[in-house]
């Protein structure tokens, strides 16, 4: 079942494991970290923030489709598909994946050397493919937003001699356009440190093209 308490977000799927977050647990995220030296390039994003949780996903290399009880099943590969909650023994697509309803079926996923399955789950599991590698699916830890709220986030636009020029957005979860974005400046001759909504960034190196900076401080007030 597709539930609507989340949304995939895609950016940043896989940390490594000496990183590895807490699980499951709404938080509100913050990339990059306080104090960390970040590079970026022209149009990177340099400061995001949303709101959501970390969960355990696969995502199909490639696309397959058959049949399940007369209906067709599809796994659309590059497509992420992730778990509820920790109890959880099936991961679960953000898209509609069988053509007889209009929701979906939760995946299996059983590694098993080049005998590997997926398969579509319904009173006990269906359509397969098999005989797949493991690595045909990406296991991974994916942040996935909470809708109804806001994901913010400031990109690097470009230098015109002393002037940087920066793009801040806001947009719902789940929205890829629409949203709230405008542009503002800093002047370096003034100054090397730029606050705006709240997010404070000291710019440490910069050109046309990119820019090294660290954060200060987050959109919230918590640092």
């Amino acid at each position: 079942m597709i539930r609507s308490a989340v949304l995939l977000m895609i950016l940043a799927p896989m940390i490594c494991l000496a990183e590895q977050p807490e699980l499951y647990v709404p938080m509100t995220d913050s990339v990059p970290k306080v104090s960390v030296e970040t590079e970026v390039y022209l149009g990177d994003s340099m400061l995001m923030q949303r709101s959501g949780e970390w969960r355990e996903c696969i995502t199909p290399k490639n696309s397959h489709m058959g049949t399940y009880s007369g209906s067709r099943v599809t796994y659309k590969g590059g497509e992420p598909l992730c778990k509820f909650d920790p109890k959880d023994k099936f991961y679960h697509p953000s898209y509609i994946n069988y053509t007889f309803a209009a929701d979906s079926l939760p995946i299996r996923w059983k590694k098993n050397r080049n005998k590997s399955e997926l398969c579509a789950c319904y009173n006990g599991c269906g359509w397969c493919v098999k005989k797949l590698p493991e690595d045909a699916v990406a296991e991974e830890l994916r942040f996935v937003i909470t809708p109804h709220t806001f994901k913010q986030a400031i990109e690097y636009s470009g230098k015109s001699g002393e002037i940087l020029t920066f793009v801040y957005s806001e947009f719902a979860a789940g929205q890829e356009s629409g949203g709230d974005s405008r542009e503002f400046t800093l002047d370096l001759s003034e100054g090397n440190v730029v606050a705006y909504k709240g997010a404070i960034i000291e710019i440490l190196e910069v050109t046309n093209m990119q820019i090294k900076y660290k954060v200060i401080r987050n959109f919230s007030s918590d640092s």
